[in-house]
């Protein structure tokens, strides 16, 4: 298979996340693949179909055409199927039903494999069951949860407004808004059930979430504690209430949220009809805080190659680190370490983003490179040993893919030799749980801490500076630091972390900069030690705060280290309550997740 194939096959998979998996290569270097199983529409009497076609060696280019479900589809009303479903077909070795409906798509960046299956199978009959999970900054939970459990022990309720993220077959809605019912106001007795949010406080709120592009949903609480589900009374509600909800959202999704103690469940609301369940709720915190309906019965046996590791944080901690997707930003010194600490905890997915290639001053600090990456068209060797040496990857986001297999085999890796400012490439994170940003750029930190503010995807910054002074060649300082950001707290912006002017001069091309005397800038000094203390450290946090391991005490404040007198500082910082990426103020992209275009180059 060839690798747009390969690729295709794992868009297919994290799309649908199925239970079966069957690929068989072609000789062409395409493939067929069957999977399922899928929720099938109302209109059959299946509730579910496994989906099956062949993915030709031209992919993205060509159609995934045509596609085949199960091959016993019957309708509930009797009806015979007719073109372009048509029955009694064979396809890898099943009796079929055959789809031949052509995709119309002509962006391939766009009309992906997967998004082809959806049209071609027609969403109005085989509505996809959706990946929905919902995510609060933890400022935000924790105003919701005082307010909902006040210890009176009776039902109190809410309105959110949540940005909306579609990537990868999964849903996300990032809670950005807060709108408490008052008890006896604005929440009162119900008409059908016990109690019920009046249409007068609820009306405006969808009205604002259909002019912003938001989600509406309603939460309400019941007693109990670690599992939590929707009263009859309640699903009678979705079911009266709903339907004019989407009429009023106007193509925006709603939902309703019923919490108790530790334990969140949803009922989400889709305009082409179909709806879904909450998978998980995410608090982003300092401690990353997961909260489901019941708790998960997860049975993971971790591979013994992380058993001491296991031995701190237990098969499910080693569970959730293999189901992670982490994005490294930088494959340089900071982010080849990054690499091979993130490989070996056993991370599963990792998409890492460079677009520079080795040369020779990068050998003392990017782990995995070696002389044989570095030779260049002037290094003076015969012309048969460059050929040979140049067969070596000599990207560092190829190196860092080699270190990243030889520690861990079983990862998922994602190479993209890139610049993370450009419109393209920074998209390709927005499906992320996590974002390490080691590349030393304004436009790089510019883009991460929009994706973090934005998509709700907290992340960490990586930096060190030697400043040398040169009148007597000593040290005027050396330190290393690492910034948490998380949505509402650590931005780069009200940090003054991102400088106006460089920012300007970045966006120049190399012509004008050389041209209005910018030059190139000077080259910053660079230890593999100083790295190693940014890098450790930057991974060290992510392990603790992913897997819930600090003391409540615990602030996701700067830290920075001192080299030459060996002191260690924690920043304080004070938010910019007007702030237009972290704020809550209406204007900000605090939460938008699609609703706002990100700072990016097209």
């Amino acid at each position: 298979m060839n690798a747009q194939v390969e690729k295709a096959l794992e868009e297919i998979r994290a799309r649908f996340s199925p239970e079966e998996f069957v690929v068989e290569p072609d000789e062409q270097g395409g493939a067929r693949v069957r999977f399922g199983p899928v929720a099938l529409g109302p209109s059959f009497v299946q509730e579910t179909t496994w989906l099956a076609g062949h993915l030709p060696p031209q992919i993205p280019y060509a159609d995934v055409y045509p596609i085949f479900v199960r091959g016993d589809l019957a309708r509930k009303d009797g009806a015979v199927l007719t073109a372009p479903v048509t029955p009694n077909h064979t396809f890898m070795g099943q009796l079929s039903v055959q789809v031949s409906r052509r995709s119309n798509g002509r962006d391939p960046t766009v009309e992906t494999p997967a998004l082809e299956i959806c049209e071609g199978i027609g969403l109005a009959e085989f509505p996809m069951k959706r990946h929905c999970s919902l995510i609060f900054p933890q400022g935000l939970f924790d105003r919701l949860h005082a307010h909902l459990f006040p210890g009176d022990g009776d039902e109190h309720a809410a309105v959110m407004l949540a940005g909306l993220v579609e990537i990868e077959g999964k849903c996300r809605l990032l809670v950005r808004e807060l709108y408490l019912a008052v008890d006896g106001t604005d929440h009162v007795d119900g008409n059908y059930g016990y109690k019920m949010m009046r249409a007068e406080f609820i009306r405006p709120h969808v009205r604002r979430a259909r002019i912003e592009r938001l989600v509406y949903i309603g939460v309400h609480n019941h007693g109990g504690r670690d599992r939590v589900d929707f009263s009859q009374d309640d699903l009678n509600s979705h079911d009266r209430g709903h339907p004019a909800l989407l009429d009023l959202a106007e193509g925006m999704p709603v939902g309703a949220v019923v919490m108790a103690k530790n334990a969140v469940a949803g009922d989400i609301w889709f305009p082409a009809g179909n709806r879904c369940e909450l998978e998980e709720t995410r608090v982003l915190g300092v401690n990353i805080r997961r909260l489901y309906a019941a708790p998960p019965s997860d049975r993971h046996v971790a591979a013994h190659a992380f058993n001491r590791q296991v031995q701190m944080f237990g098969e499910g901690g080693q569970a959730l680190l293999s189901r992670a997707k982490i994005a490294v930003i930088g494959a340089g010194g900071v982010g080849s370490l990054l690499v091979e600490y993130l490989a070996r905890l056993g991370i599963g997915s990792l998409i890492v983003i460079d677009p520079d290639t080795i040369d020779v001053t990068n050998l003392s600090r990017v782990v995995g490179a070696t002389i044989a990456d570095a030779v260049g068209p002037e290094w003076p060797i015969p012309g048969f040993l460059k050929r040979l040496l140049f067969t070596f990857p000599r990207r560092k986001v190829d190196i860092a893919k080699r270190v990243a297999k030889q520690a861990n085999p079983e990862i998922t890796f994602q190479a993209i030799a890139g610049d993370f400012s450009r419109d393209d490439v920074a998209r390709q994170v927005l499906g992320c749980d996590f974002i390490f940003l080691a590349a030393d750029s304004m436009r790089a930190r510019l883009v991460f801490n929009a994706i973090v503010q934005q998509y709700f995807i907290p992340g960490i910054q990586i930096g060190s500076l030697v400043t040398p002074d040169k009148d007597n060649g000593s040290l005027d300082s050396v330190f290393t630091v690492t910034r948490w950001v998380l949505p509402g707290v650590g931005c780069l912006w009200c940090s003054d972390t991102i400088d106006r002017h460089q920012l300007a001069i970045e966006a120049k091309s190399n012509d004008e900069q050389r041209d209005q005397d910018y030059g190139s800038g000077a080259v910053n000094p660079s230890v593999i030690t100083l790295n190693a203390v940014g890098a450790s450290m930057a991974a060290n946090d992510f392990l603790f705060s992913y897997l819930g391991l600090f003391a409540p005490s615990v602030v996701a404040s700067p830290r920075r280290v001192h080299h030459l007198d060996r002191r260690v500082v924690e920043q304080v910082l004070v938010p910019n309550h007007e702030c237009t990426e972290c704020s809550q103020s209406s204007s900000s992209r605090f939460g938008r997740g699609i609703g706002m275009a990100l700072p990016t180059s097209s």
